[in-house]
């Protein structure tokens, strides 16, 4: 019992310190997003529609050997994408 709770709760700890990191991005983009929207009502509608799954596919959780990854062009263009119309104005390539 002793000999696997040494290798369970490291491996435990790692994955719950990974959905930490992602849902504090996740939290943290959204705020940014929210505050270039401002006032404008549909890119705010366009946000609550179409964020989280736009994040998941934005986001890539790390493996063994690379970091987490994010791209705020890919959720953008997402955004823009599930909206319809360009929401948010994103150069090529990013």
């Amino acid at each position: 019992m002793n000999t696997v709770a040494k290798f369970i709760i490291p491996i435990v700890l790692l994955v719950g310190f990974e959905l930490y990191q992602k849902d504090d991005a996740h939290d943290d983009v959204r705020d940014d997003l929210v505050q270039v929207c401002e006032d404008d009502g549909v890119c705010l509608k366009a946000l609550g529609q179409y964020y989280e799954t736009c994040f998941q596919k934005a986001y890539r959780n790390g493996g063994r050997r690379r970091a987490a990854t994010f791209s705020m062009g890919k959720l953008l263009v997402c955004i823009n994408d599930g909206a319809g119309e360009p929401i948010f104005g994103v150069e090529p390539n990013s």
